[in-house]
């Protein structure tokens, strides 16, 4: 079995929790890198015979229960092509969503 990892801040009891933030750097001369969310390949082990679907991504903003306001928002965006380039300027980044590929062979 492989270990867990959490990442989270604390509960306030009188104010706002704190936030977290993950950034790459910036690349002189270079990409900024990326960041990558992935989960294993759930695969079957040939002694056990137990199948397993695959694990969740999950992104879901915050809640409220104050009286009058809103739940947290979920902002998706690809990124700014900034260049002013009079030939060829920056084109902004693509947005691709998927579906899962289905291999089955039934019908």
């Amino acid at each position: 079995v492989s270990g867990n990892m959490e990442l989270l801040t604390g509960d306030a009891t009188n104010g706002e929790t704190g936030h977290i933030s993950l950034k790459t750097g910036d690349g002189l001369d270079g990409s900024g890198g990326d960041i990558v969310m992935q989960v294993g390949v759930a695969k079957q082990g040939w002694h056990s015979g137990r199948t397993s679907d695959g694990g969740d991504i999950r992104m879901t903003a915050g809640e409220t229960e104050d009286y009058k306001q809103i739940g947290g928002s979920v902002y998706i965006s690809g990124g700014l092509g900034s260049s002013t380039d009079a030939s060829d300027g920056g084109d902004g980044g693509s947005l691709v969503l998927s579906g899962g590929e289905a291999r089955g062979r039934n019908r």
